[in-house]
């Protein structure tokens, strides 16, 4: 197992007691259900517990994801300097832009940011609809080729013992394209956002979580405080 453990939360008791090691992990939701804060929570844990990550966003420059954990308390600084947390932003603020087509490949045969222990990209399901519709504007493409070959280096990473983290917004997807990602996967967690009246509630549903160290929750309520992190509600029930 990769441990994820922080004094300040009971997530690691909640969530089978740390990340097992060789997995594809899926964590879908979408739009503000908190799959990037989850996210970024597992790899602070992950490395603070001694294991290396890399993570590739195609969201945040550099510069906002230190300001985004600054803004959580997870300090990283260390960890970057050391090398044994990689940031790589896919749309870089200066320099040359790779045409969007190319983003998936460009990722897929990037071999040094697999050499880590943990590797997670944020939001897979983006680069998968930008290579849709860079390469081909219609949309209407079959897919599967593309799916199997990044589903093929995932599990060969796995086999290595290396775990492999992908956010997935479902809206961006065909749904036989997200299905194919659900079966792959050996931890499939599904966030959800509720509004009722001025109250925002966030919970993780634990639709699969193979090879646990210890119990798993069902499901996990949790907010976000600044200078706390990611809070675990009280109310979520194993």
């Amino acid at each position: 197992m990769f441990p994820f453990q922080l004094s300040r939360d009971e997530l690691q008791d909640r969530l089978g007691g740390g990340l097992p090691e060789g997995a594809l992990v899926i964590l879908e939701g979408g739009y503000g259900s908190g799959k990037s804060i989850l996210l970024e929570r597992l790899l602070y844990g992950a490395v603070e517990n001694g294991a290396s990550a890399s993570v590739v966003s195609t969201e945040l420059t550099t510069a906002s994801f230190l300001e985004q954990m600054y803004n959580l308390d997870y300090d990283v600084e260390e960890a970057l300097l050391g090398q044994r947390l990689v940031f790589v932003p896919v749309y870089p603020v200066f320099g040359w832009r790779a045409p969007k087509a190319d983003l998936l490949d460009k990722l897929l045969h990037a071999k040094r940011l697999f050499e880590k222990d943990l590797i997670a990209i944020d939001c897979f399901s983006s680069l998968l609809k930008n290579y849709i519709q860079a390469a081909h504007p219609g949309g209407l493409v079959d897919v599967s080729d593309k799916v199997e070959e990044a589903l093929y280096l995932f599990k060969l990473l796995n086999a290595q013992g290396k775990t492999v983290i992908l956010t997935i917004e479902p809206n961006e997807l065909p749904p036989e394209v997200i299905s194919a990602f659900q079966g792959a996967a050996d931890v499939y967690l599904n966030l959800k956002l509720d509004v009722v009246g001025n109250t925002v509630s966030r919970s993780v549903l634990v639709r699969r979580f193979e090879r646990p160290a210890k119990a798993v929750g069902d499901i996990i309520f949790f907010r976000v405080e600044p200078k706390v992190g990611f809070v675990v509600e009280i109310k979520s029930v194993s």
